[in-house]
């Protein structure tokens, strides 16, 4: 069994050579090694079978050296003693001396005779339990199997992945902490609206630039509570599953981060996916962020119609004044558009729409005396 061992550790000593002398890639190193340890474990059954036999048929049975060693050793530790006594005394002191240890001395000899001594009525007989522990030691640290393939290669799958990870949390952190002090020069929406069109309108401005009243109306129509919750609205999830149970009708429920998360880093689309891809967005957003940024960069990169992006371009395209210059009516009708801009015209609407933008003005004069626009126009 042991000399089976032994060319088995040799083989796999060789195949780690050959590995480093060809340079092979980790992963088709590890498919070839499953493949060898799959042939070797049909044979192994077999070969241990008959190497067991062996081995029984060979050696004596375990008890049996035990009690051989036992009485080899039994009269050597029964003369110790008598031995003792005898020994002549060198001072006073000495005959005490010589007397204590002795017995112990027999005793040490006693232990070691049972132990594995041999002695010299032992013989062949005298291979001892002690050192049968120990060959049986160095065969289990021989017959310790070393990781097969299949746990190795899972083992490198996992590190890859967790090492990919890492680097995509990265990537992300300083993705968005970057737009937190430069201008995002659009999104993948914007990207796939220039390719359709071949032309865009856009043009950022800061926060300075764009008039109070489209902040007040765009909050008021999209995300009232903008000031008070830190990305996720839970009171306008609540209300909206509550709608959805009544009437069998899903409104949307996105906050203004959610909506600048989509906008400037992902996709548009009604896809769950998506929808959960947005929520570590907006709370990376809202982290690094001030409100007032969040603010900025949505109304400079969302939609207002068919290629035009930003308050200024809409504020030129449909009124012929920059963005700081608009009115509360205007920017209430602007704020119309945005669940469909493509749509609709803020210069004809019709009546459902003229009243929706009437309420947006309302509700913006109500952030203005409240001081609910502190978050995003006074800091």
């Amino acid at each position: 069994m042991e000399d089976e061992f032994v060319r088995r550790a040799q083989r796999i000593a060789e195949r780690d050579r050959a590995d480093v002398q060809h340079r092979e890639p980790y992963p088709l190193v590890l498919l070839r090694r499953l493949v060898a340890g799959t042939a070797a474990a049909r044979r192994r059954p077999a070969e241990e079978g008959a190497a067991a036999a062996a081995s029984e048929k060979v050696a004596p049975r375990p008890k049996a050296k035990r009690r051989a060693s036992a009485k080899a050793a039994a009269p050597e530790a029964a003369r110790a003693p008598e031995k003792a006594a005898k020994a002549p005394a060198k001072s006073d002191k000495a005959p005490a001396k010589g007397s204590a240890k002795a017995p112990a001395k027999s005793a040490g000899k006693a232990r070691r005779a049972k132990g594995g001594g041999g002695g010299s009525s032992g013989g062949s007989s005298g291979g001892s339990s002690g050192g049968g522990g120990r060959k049986t030691g160095r065969r289990s640290a021989a017959a310790a199997p070393a990781r097969g393939p299949i746990r190795r290669l899972f083992g490198w799958c996992f590190r890859m992945g967790l090492r990919a990870s890492a680097v995509v949390v990265g990537v992300v952190l300083l993705w968005v902490a970057a737009y937190a002090a430069i201008d995002p020069p659009g999104g993948l929406y914007m990207a796939q609206e220039y390719n359709r069109r071949g032309a865009l309108t856009h043009e950022p401005v800061s926060m300075d630039a764009i008039s109070p009243n489209l902040a007040r109306a765009v909050v008021a129509a999209e995300d009232a509570r903008f000031c008070s919750h830190n990305g996720l609205d839970g009171e306008a999830i609540r209300e909206a599953l509550e709608d959805y149970a009544a009437k069998g009708r899903l409104r949307g429920a996105s906050t203004i981060t959610q909506q600048a998360a989509k906008n400037i880093f992902l996709w548009h689309g009604r896809t769950l996916w998506r929808k959960a891809m947005e929520v570590p967005f907006a709370a990376l957003m809202e982290l690094m962020w001030s409100k007032r940024r969040i603010l900025e960069n949505y109304l400079n990169i969302a939609e207002f119609g068919d290629g035009i992006f930003g308050a200024e371009a809409a504020a030129r395209h449909y009124y012929g004044v920059p963005a700081r210059e608009l009115s509360l009516t205007q920017s209430a009708r602007l704020a119309t558009l945005l669940p469909n801009p493509k749509a609709r015209d803020p210069n004809r609407l019709g009546s459902r729409l003229r009243k929706r933008a009437r309420a947006i003005a309302a509700g913006a004069r109500t952030i203005e005396a409240r001081g609910d626009d502190a978050c995003f126009l006074r800091s």
